[in-house]
């Protein structure tokens, strides 16, 4: 009899289950179809899906359990890697004694096309995963005047926007737009008015970040991708932190590996811990994971 398809459902970075970003995690013959892949995602509706192998795959690593790994939304685009769908499968993997004992202390995800990445259980909840990073190249002038006359159209307001860019080229897994707005525009209060100007800007997805109002984390940031993910925003996109590390870590002075919290301040909302290393181009993030449910899949 084959291996049942078993599946979670979990939230990455909060302790809560109204926070967050949700993402299904399913273990299944990683020999299915794309397309099936696709509409087991679609039918899942969350913002992500991470296929893991049914069971773990080789790897030299000591004290490691390793995974073939592959991530698709819930409009059926598959993604190179994704920072929460990760990281929620690292609880998942860890929480389940049939996968590691006492003496596993990494879990590794296997990709398609961007190498293995490394993920570890720390204390009181949290998990830590590690990602490449890239440094953010500013848009000319003319581009800058062009996306600052969308925002405003999208958000119904005039805003104060201080840069434009994006991730340096080969940097495939982020390729949307990083804008840095003044804090006293609030990030947190912005209500998308017309998402179909933010289509126009040439982005898939568009990061608005700025300072922090409180001072109880460096930065916050909220995702708009309107026609890629439900409700035209991610709740807390992990991955764009690959980007908003390297731009926020000189901008504050922020020692080369010092240790930061930053927040998504989108509805759902959640909390990330960060740690930037510009001589190896990493960032370690960590966030809490909270279980909803799992179950096995019948189709």
């Amino acid at each position: 009899m084959p291996n049942p398809t078993r599946f979670s459902l979990l939230t990455a970075f909060t302790n809560s289950i109204n926070g967050g970003n949700p993402a299904a995690i399913v273990f299944t013959d990683m020999n299915r179809s794309v397309e099936s892949f696709k509409d087991i995602a679609e039918n899942f509706n969350q913002p992500i899906t991470t296929f893991l192998s049914s069971s773990p795959v080789p790897t030299t690593t000591e004290n490691a359990v390793a995974f073939d790994a592959r991530f698709f939304t819930a409009h059926r685009q598959e993604l190179p890697l994704c920072g929460h769908g990760s990281l929620a499968a690292s609880k998942a993997i860890f929480g389940d004694n049939t996968f590691v004992d006492e003496a596993t202390e990494v879990v590794e995800f296997k990709t398609l096309t961007h190498g293995t990445l490394s993920a570890r259980q720390r204390e009181a909840g949290f998990f830590e995963i590690e990602l490449p990073t890239t440094i953010v190249r500013e848009l000319p002038p003319d581009e800058k005047a062009r996306i600052s006359n969308l925002l405003n159209c999208a958000f119904g307001r005039e805003l104060k926007v201080n840069f434009i860019g994006t991730g340096s080229e080969g940097f495939e897994i982020f390729e949307d737009g990083l804008i840095e707005l003044d804090a006293k525009e609030d990030v947190k209060s912005l209500r998308l008015q017309d998402p179909s100007q933010l289509k126009l800007s040439g982005f898939p997805g568009n990061v608005v970040t700025s300072r922090s109002l409180t001072g109880n984390e460096a930065f916050v940031s909220r995702l708009f991708a309107p026609g890629y993910v439900q409700n035209d925003e991610d709740p807390v996109c992990g991955s764009a932190h690959c980007v908003l590390a390297p731009y926020w870590y000189p901008k504050l002075k922020i020692s080369n590996g010092q240790s930061v919290t930053a927040r998504a301040v989108s509805p759902r909302g959640g909390e990330l811990g960060l740690t930037y290393d510009a001589d190896k181009a990493t960032l370690k993030l960590r966030g809490q994971v909270t279980e909803l449910g799992k179950g096995e899949l019948v189709a």
